[in-house]
């Protein structure tokens, strides 16, 4: 009897620790993104969320943006950075803070609509989060892919997965060291 009671205290015990935890999750409701967007990538660079590229809807078709987002939680307000990236959707953004810049890297590039976005990413662009600047590095990506994972460790990008030309699940994993050539 006193095992039960002990096991049915545990249960009672569980359920209200559990029931505290649930209970102090919460979302708030932060600014809207300046536009509805869908297929970008997003990072931080410890002071600044960034939304880069993406698809959105524009007169009736499927657009997609050269845009750089850059929310303030400070005063919870969204700007544009720039206007100034290469169109992409379904890149991998990371920030390296040795260097102050994003790197975008993967994805699909194409025309002027989203239908056209059929053709891999080769390179990789960078965008200083201090001026806005973007350049594209003299460099090639030899797995490009779309919806990869990323995470950056000790100044390198760690890129997984993704989606090959055509449709075909990549097994890749490799990294890009933006200080090795």
């Amino acid at each position: 009897m006193k095992n039960k009671f002990i096991g049915l205290s545990m249960v009672v015990f569980l359920f209200a620790i559990s029931f505290q935890i649930k209970a102090q999750l919460n979302f708030q409701n932060l600014d809207s993104l300046p536009r509805g967007l869908i297929f970008h990538s997003s990072c931080t660079d410890g002071k600044y969320l960034y939304a880069i590229n993406g698809q959105y809807s524009g007169n009736k078709q499927q657009l997609v943006s050269k845009k750089i987002y850059r929310y303030d939680p400070s005063l919870n307000k969204w700007s544009t950075l720039k206007d100034s990236l290469s169109p992409k959707i379904q890149s991998i953004a990371a920030y390296i803070a040795s260097t102050g810049k994003i790197y975008v890297i993967g994805g699909g590039v194409g025309g002027a609509f989203i239908r056209d976005y059929k053709t891999p990413f080769k390179g990789v662009e960078t965008i200083d989060v201090k001026t806005g600047k973007v350049d594209t590095l003299a460099v090639t990506n030899p797995f490009p892919a779309y919806y990869s994972g990323s995470a950056v460790w000790n100044d390198t990008i760690y890129i997984f997965g993704g989606t090959k030309e055509g449709g075909i699940p990549s097994r890749s994993f490799y990294a890009f060291d933006r200080q090795k050539k």
